[in-house]
């Protein structure tokens, strides 16, 4: 199958999202992690049978949301 330049841009699109995601991870502490690895599993254990990983990782890319912080203002910087 050939690639399209349509199919590279999404493929593209979602490599970038993932090293996003990784370096967001990377400054989550190690107790937080282990928590969202729990929550996550027991997610797609609900989910199993209506969702396969590519769709979870893609919600998950399009949420764009890995760790709940604070909301912060520009004046407070």
């Amino acid at each position: 199958m050939k690639i399209t330049p349509e199919m590279q841009t999404s493929i593209d699109r979602f490599r970038n999202a993932i090293e996003k995601a990784e370096l967001k991870l990377d400054s989550v502490p190690p107790d937080v992690r282990e928590r969202l690895q729990v929550k996550y599993e027991e997610f797609r254990k609900q989910v199993a049978d209506q969702m396969t990983d590519s769709e979870i990782l893609r919600m998950l890319c399009m949420a764009d949301v890995i760790t709940p912080r604070p909301p912060r203002h520009w004046w407070e910087d």
